[in-house]
């Protein structure tokens, strides 16, 4: 018996869908320039948290893990709200970076 995640791609395949790697990549592009510093300046934030996080984790304490699990999903989800205020033309604000 077929997945549903099989059926799905057999569907996007039968209406002629067609993988655009070029076209994504470009149209990522064209987003990161339009607020590179605020891509940038996240980014920087979030190796400045990996580098504590991954200290808190040398320790061996299970309590960095749990810290690291729980900060890093919501502030990775912020540069997809970022990402798709740009891709609705709305302008977004460095705090959005944070409101994963």
């Amino acid at each position: 018996m077929e997945s549903r995640g099989l059926e799905g791609v057999n569907d996007l395949i039968q209406r002629g869908y067609t993988v655009k790697i070029g076209d994504y990549i470009s149209q990522g592009w064209q987003l990161f320039k339009k607020n590179a510093g605020g891509y940038i300046a996240f980014a920087i934030i979030l190796v400045l948290l990996g580098v504590v996080l991954g200290k808190l984790n040398e320790s061996a304490s299970p309590l960095g893990t749990i810290i690291s699990l729980i900060v890093t999903g919501p502030l990775y989800a912020g540069w997809y709200i970022v990402a798709f205020k740009q891709i609705r033309n709305r302008l977004p604000e460095f705090a959005d970076f944070f409101q994963g």
